[in-house]
């Protein structure tokens, strides 16, 4: 047999392999009226007055005066991410594609999809009031997570536009940031004619108009679940949160992502709320503190999206730009509210201050002895929905247990 495949030669590419990232929707959302008051600084206060009311007057009778306060409402501009590369110089020469670049350019793009993550949790989390399935279906639980199909995705956007309407919301200027399943669901229903949703608006994410609403589909919407323990959990119990697992401990150690277990299950929840909101910071162990910080790229995957929030008797876990959250683990437990939050209202409900857009900044690193260049994309944001904006929002809560 002939051995000829030394004489082939192989051949490079004139391109690296592409991507594919999520497509930010929530700028189109936003109010960024507020960066003209943040060029510097880090908080800006938009106060809101206490509601009044008028009464009955009758002639030659005085009226009680109404006390008339005012409370400080502020939005901070604490969001900080960046992340940092090294290429050096003799890769830089004899590489054939540009390192430096292909890695900045996704790093910008990664920071870009957070700040858009950001902003949907924001809006979701602090909506006034949300559409769940006893909004649609009386005869359900209030809370529950609606189980969308072509049934009822009619009763989904007359819910939703009557809720904003008895809110007192304007017509004007809807919106309804939605998953490819409700999408994939709303076009079935419409038996596949998008000619429905009228033309689109050339902005990212949006498919058109319908019920009043201009129609934005993203993949970077807030999940949320509902983790409830039978029992206190015992040693060496997991709890993995999308891949990351943190282990329950009698003695706390030093092993990363380590629990310690508390003198009740309440206890143990609020040792596990704190971990989940502040991953880098390890706590001693006490009778009822510890946790040792999570590390690398876990440490990295919590803070980009994790928070929780205590129920006493379960914890409510979300998860900013994870449509599809994933819960599991060795301790005993039942979830439930397994949750896609889809964001509708007004536009320019939520405020952004972006001070820092994603961007790159590169230094020479012959100083520290080495011939390349360190390289350092960072973003810097606050977004923040005021006290009279949230009226103006509605949180959509989505059945995803199934997707």
């Amino acid at each position: 047999m002939n051995t000829l495949t030394p004489l082939s030669p192989t051949y490079w590419s004139s391109i690296m392999g592409e991507k594919l990232y999520k497509e930010n929707v929530a700028l189109n959302l936003c109010s960024r009226k507020e960066e003209a008051s943040l060029k510097d600084g880090q908080i800006v206060d938009r106060p809101y007055r206490a509601d009044i009311y008028v009464g009955k007057y009758t002639k030659g009778t005085a009226l009680t005066a109404q006390a008339i306060t005012a409370t400080s409402d502020t939005l901070t501009v604490d969001q900080i991410f960046a992340s940092l590369i090294y290429v050096d110089d003799v890769d830089k020469i004899q590489n054939k594609w540009d390192a430096a670049e292909a890695w900045s350019s996704e790093i910008v793009t990664r920071l870009s999809n957070q700040i858009d993550a950001s902003i949907l949790f924001t809006g979701a989390y602090y909506a006034s009031d949300s559409v769940d399935y006893n909004d649609i279906d009386g005869n359900q639980a209030a809370g529950a997570a609606i189980p969308l199909s072509v049934s009822n995705v009619l009763k989904l956007f007359t819910t939703t536009k009557r809720k904003l309407t008895n809110s007192n919301v304007s017509n004007a200027n809807r919106f309804f940031a939605m998953s490819s399943e409700v999408e994939e669901i709303l076009l079935t229903y419409l038996a596949g004619r998008e000619s429905v949703l009228g033309d689109k608006t050339g902005e990212s994410g949006n498919i058109g108009h319908y019920m009043g609403f201009d129609l934005y589909v993203t993949n970077n919407l807030t999940g949320m679940v509902r983790w409830t323990p039978t029992d206190n959990p015992s040693n060496d119990e997991t709890l993995i949160i999308d891949g990351v697992t943190l282990t329950f401990k009698d003695t706390l150690g030093v092993t990363s992502a380590n629990v310690h277990i508390g003198a009740a299950t309440a206890n143990t929840l609020d040792i596990l709320v704190a971990a989940i909101n502040a991953p880098s910071t390890s706590v001693a162990e006490d009778t009822n503190t510890g946790f040792v910080a999570l590390s690398g790229s876990d440490l990295a995957k919590a803070e980009r999206g994790w928070f929780a929030v205590d129920g006493t008797t379960y914890i409510d876990i979300y998860f900013k730009g994870g449509s599809y959250p994933v819960v599991a683990g060795t301790a005993q437990a039942t979830l439930t509210y397994e949750k896609q939050l889809c964001l509708a209202g007004e536009k320019k409900a939520i405020d952004v201050v972006i001070q820092q857009n994603p961007s790159v900044k590169m230094a020479s690193t012959v100083s520290a002895g080495k011939d390349g260049m360190n390289i350092l994309p960072k973003a810097l944001w606050g977004a923040k929905v005021f006290h009279d904006m949230a009226v103006r929002l509605l949180r959509v809560e989505i059945d995803s247990s199934s997707y």
